[in-house]
């Protein structure tokens, strides 16, 4: 009874540290947005990118994050916007490891629902009539705005030009990526997670039966 006690205990720790993440592969719209137009930046790399970003015709929006129950994704950044073009920025509160630039993505959505993502990192790949999205892992911000306005000038040319506002308007772009794009993504991410939960599931489920068993017996 001793193991299979243990085996309980291993599985409800599986399923905690996993299930977390796995629930996102299913359900990513569980993923919360929220803004503070009066936080400071978090992390030194976010005040330079900042600064990099002011000097392309950024403006500040605040502080945003985005996350899901039990933190299984937790991205804090910081938020900028370039009417203008039409694009966002977010600088994450993450940088590479060794120190280096934050790292940072440009989103710009079309009114008919087309989204343009251009990353400073590794993000998944897709291409399609109205989604273009990837990073340039190692690019400097100035190389990833200019590659993300190639790829916002060859969707403009279908879906007419994007628009940018406020930290509203950036929430609800948020949500329409986890709806869209962002699934795909997720679930690249996470895909193991939900086999490790449900690998977990199957142990806990077979050590309660034994466990009860054992007791009847």
């Amino acid at each position: 009874m001793f193991f299979t006690a243990l085996a309980i205990l291993l599985s409800l720790w599986m399923l905690v540290k996993h299930g977390r993440r796995a629930v996102l592969v299913l359900a990513p719209s569980l993923v919360r947005v929220s803004a503070d137009p009066a936080a400071p930046p978090r992390t030194p790399a976010q005040v330079a990118a900042g600064e990099a970003l002011r000097a392309l015709g950024f403006e500040r929006l605040g502080a945003r994050a985005e996350r899901s129950p039990l933190r299984g994704l937790d991205l804090p950044s910081d938020a900028w916007v370039h009417r203008g073009v039409g694009a966002y920025a977010d600088v994450l509160a993450l940088s590479p490891r060794g120190g280096g630039p934050a790292y940072a993505y440009f989103l710009s959505g079309f009114d008919d629902g087309a989204l343009v993502l251009t990353a400073n990192h590794a993000r998944l790949p897709q291409s399609g009539p109205a989604v273009l999205a990837g990073g340039l892992p190692g690019a400097t911000l100035d190389g990833a705005w200019r590659a993300h306005q190639v790829a916002v000038a060859r969707l403009a040319a279908a879906h007419g030009p994007p628009r940018a506002d406020g930290l509203a308007a950036r929430g609800d772009l948020a949500r329409r990526w986890y709806r869209g794009p962002g699934r795909a993504e997720l679930r690249r991410m996470f895909g193991m997670s939900l086999v490790s939960a449900l690998v977990a599931l199957l142990l806990f489920v077979g050590s309660v039966n034994l466990f009860m068993r054992a007791l009847m017996h």
